[in-house]
């Protein structure tokens, strides 16, 4: 497996004639890729060898330029709604939902201002200045940035936009769904069971 950078040259057209881009690329080795993987929160579960075109659920050779990772999101969320974004009421809420050694990473809200406070770990990036992620320990990796959290929030928009406005009395139903859907793994027969007779009672007590 090749490992290293790679450099080269990519011409393009544009309306003003034809234009030369540097690429800086790197390739990969397969445990640098799980490494990766696990540093965004997901489970590897299959390395499988092959190119484009060629693509098999077969052992890497050596000589392959490109390979096949099959893996999945390791943890489950947990979501909450909120009355306000206020520091006076996110904060409790960040205390009671996580524990004294967390290390949290979020943007430059003030409501988190006050989170080291608390013993927590905090670090934060600054959208406003085009800061998406940080390296802080030099390891190479960086690991201080929101995207996580920002992908499962676009993922819930998406998945209220079908319904063109949801009443707040019930969005925390709809954010309940919405968090099942996201942490279940795969469809089972139980989970079919449990949407058709649900272990509850409608009628009043």
């Amino acid at each position: 497996m090749l490992i290293g950078k790679l450099l080269y040259t990519m011409e393009y057209d544009t309306h003003e004639g034809k234009k030369s881009l540097l690429v800086r690329g790197r390739s990969y080795a397969p445990t640098e890729l799980v490494m990766l993987f696990r540093q965004a929160e997901f489970e590897v579960e299959h390395v499988w060898g092959g190119a484009a075109g060629d693509w098999g659920r077969r052992k890497i050779h050596l000589d392959e330029m490109e390979i096949m990772v099959v893996a999945r999101k390791a943890a489950n969320i947990r979501l909450t709604v909120c009355d306000d974004p206020q520091q006076a009421t996110i904060q409790p809420q960040v205390e009671a939902d996580t524990e004294v050694t967390t290390t949290l990473y979020t943007g430059e809200h003030t409501a988190y201002h006050h989170i080291a406070e608390t013993g927590r770990g905090h670090a934060t990036v600054c959208h406003s200045r085009k800061e998406w992620a940080r390296d802080d320990d030099g390891d190479g990796i960086r690991e201080v940035h929101c995207n996580t959290m920002e992908g499962i929030w676009t993922g819930l928009r998406n998945f209220l936009c079908p319904f063109r406005g949801v009443h707040k009395k019930f969005l925390t139903l709809y954010v309940a769904i919405f968090e099942w859907a996201h942490n279940l793994k795969c469809i089972t027969s139980d989970c079919l069971r449990s949407l058709m007779a649900p272990n509850f009672t409608l009628k009043p007590t």
